[in-house]
């Protein structure tokens, strides 16, 4: 595949999972409780700064934010040909934020 192609794949898979990741997580940012239940799995990044600063719609931005960061790492990663070693590496570096963010709103909410 060429490198514009890689691009603009990159590019439309990043914003499918945006509004995908964004949708699925916006049912517990509806909720009034502060019980949270995949947002923080989801979107770890944002809600760690929402739950350590009161910055409001802030949250949304980073939300947004978030997944069009991996999208332009895993796209440089792919065009030099070293997309398997930084996809783990991403893979696992969201499961552990994700996981910590989890457990501290699961914790919170009791």
């Amino acid at each position: 595949m060429s490198r514009p192609a890689k691009i603009w794949t990159c590019i439309v898979v990043t914003f499918v999972v945006t509004v995908l990741a964004v949708g699925i997580s916006l049912r517990d940012f509806a909720l009034c409780d502060t019980r949270k239940d995949t947002a923080p799995f989801v979107l770890p990044f944002a809600l760690l700064v929402a739950y350590n600063f009161d910055i409001g719609w802030g949250v949304l931005w980073l939300a947004l934010a978030q997944f069009p960061c991996y999208g332009v790492i895993l796209g440089f990663a792919w065009v030099k040909d070293k997309f398997e070693k930084v996809w783990w590496r991403l893979l696992l570096f969201h499961t552990l934020f994700g996981v910590g963010c989890t457990i501290l709103y699961s914790l919170d909410s009791y």
